[in-house]
């Protein structure tokens, strides 16, 4: 089997649309993990069940064999970047130069030991 990043959300894999490694699928009561190219091997007879992915997305194809999944992009993806900018700029603002004070303090005491930076 396979489970592929569908990113034309057509349900095949198309020959730009990768692999995704580290998918966890469950089939014959084992739990399976995919290789560097998406697959996964199983004893025939058998379906297997998605279990865990790597990425956020929602499947497209799901038919035992083959896994389907189209990436999602969150719409709160801009404001969880907004506030992680506003955080670093905050930190930024309380201390400026804390970081680079902090280096020279090292640098210093290390000198002041007797070794070389």
């Amino acid at each position: 089997g396979v489970v592929f990043l569908d990113r034309n959300g057509n349900g095949l894999q198309d020959p730009d649309e990768p692999g995704i490694p580290g998918a966890v699928v469950e089939a014959g009561g084992r739990r399976i993990v995919t290789g560097p190219d998406g697959r996964f091997w199983m004893p025939a007879g058998f379906r297997a069940k998605l279990i865990a992915l790597p990425v956020r997305g929602r499947l497209t194809v799901a038919d035992g064999l083959r896994f389907g999944v189209q990436p999602i992009r969150s719409r709160w993806w801009l404001l969880g970047l907004a506030a992680g900018l506003l955080l670093l700029s905050l930190t930024w603002a309380r201390d400026p130069w804390g970081r680079e004070k902090r280096r020279l303090a090292e640098a210093i005491r290390k000198i002041s030991q007797g070794g070389a930076l």
